[in-house]
């Protein structure tokens, strides 16, 4: 298991995007990710990949 700085990293090394098998990855509960989407921390892009375009993981 990584931790959430290791998401941030990923995701700036991927031009901001993340996968949700990433960020699970690293520590975010599945059951979370729609509170960070409908919050607008989050952004969805495609199924399972998601940017972080505020730099708040």
């Amino acid at each position: 298991m990584g931790s959430k700085n290791q998401l941030f990293e990923i995701a700036d090394r991927q031009q901001g995007f993340f996968t949700a098998k990433q960020a699970e990855e690293c520590g975010y509960k599945r059951s979370n990710f729609h509170l960070k989407l409908v919050s607008g921390v989050w952004t969805q892009e495609g199924r399972g990949v998601s940017i972080d375009w505020l730099g708040i993981l």
